[in-house]
């Protein structure tokens, strides 16, 4: 039986995996497990991972990428200090933030829809950005309104409007593994 867990940031990471990715994972995976790790204290987070490894669990650490980093590798080591012993290969950083994901997966005719500007390239996108243009669409929340935008969501669209989306999707959702994540070298 395969297990994967997937530790993710906040309600709306939650909404989007389980709208966008958790389908496909099922795929893969008898049981996926989520996990919102932010206001976990270190110490519990640092048992939880270390269980998974016990447990030869594959995880998936998905993170913001956040207006003030400025590396991807800066930012995983950030995260590994907030979250002990997790392996840098099964982390992921949303570049710039998962707004930026909701928008990847939706073209021009939805944001005529939804009376918003298109982005053929949604990465520089941020959470203060996603907030102007849900109020410019009149939406009544920002929940209906990011719930709207994931009724019409394309995960090939947004592998091509988002390159963190794409490498995500590349790296835990489309490969078969060949040997088990916590077999490969811990950086």
């Amino acid at each position: 039986m395969s297990i994967v867990h997937v530790l993710l940031e906040g309600p709306d990471d939650v909404m989007f995996f389980e709208s966008v990715l958790h389908d496909a994972l099922a795929k893969k995976y008898d049981i996926i497990k989520t996990f919102r790790y932010v206001q976990s204290p270190k110490k519990d987070l640092e048992k939880y991972v270390k269980s998974l490894h016990a447990a030869k669990h594959d995880y998936i650490v998905l993170a913001d990428f956040d207006v003030g980093s400025t590396c991807y590798s800066g930012r995983k080591e950030r995260l590994r200090a907030r979250i002990p012993h997790a392996r840098c290969d099964s982390m992921a950083v949303v570049k710039t933030e998962i707004e930026s994901w909701y928008l990847a997966g939706i073209g021009q005719p939805e944001c005529r829809i939804l009376r918003i500007p298109y982005h053929p390239n949604t990465e520089s996108i941020s959470k203060k950005e996603f907030e102007r243009m849900r109020k410019d669409s009149r939406s009544a929340s920002r929940i209906v309104f990011m719930k709207k935008i994931l009724a019409m969501f394309d995960a090939e669209r947004a592998r091509k409007q988002n390159a963190s989306f794409e490498y995500v999707w590349d790296k835990f959702v489309s490969p078969r593994r060949d040997r088990h994540p916590a077999s490969a070298e811990t950086r």
